[in-house]
């Protein structure tokens, strides 16, 4: 419950359920559906991949999990000494590479 509490107070969002998925959490918030990921590498690499999807999506690719920042305006947040980050939840499902038609999407 803190680390909900935490990542909830640090997002500027309501968390109002916390379902786990595969290697991620599905949050249903006051903001609409989003993804939390603990992160297992540090902030420089965050940062890269913060940056990266950013200009990603500044040349015209919007179909991409956009990072949410912390009021504070950062793309993690620090709870007892772990990493998080959010993004926007999109709905889906897992590529099946056997599936003809999924590799050609």
């Amino acid at each position: 419950m803190v680390r909900e509490t935490e990542i909830s107070t640090q997002f500027g969002f309501i968390i109002y359920d916390l379902i786990p998925m595969k290697g991620v959490y599905y949050l249903k918030t006051n903001k609409g559906g989003k993804c939390l990921k603990k992160l297992n590498y540090g902030i420089q690499k965050m940062t890269y991949i913060y940056m990266a999807k950013e200009h990603i999506i500044k040349n015209g690719f919007e179909r991409i999990d956009k990072n949410n920042l912390t009021i504070e305006g950062t793309p993690y947040a620090f709870v007892n000494d772990d990493l998080y980050a959010v993004t926007e939840w999109i709905d889906g499902r897992e590529c099946d590479f056997r599936d003809e038609d999924d590799l050609k999407a």
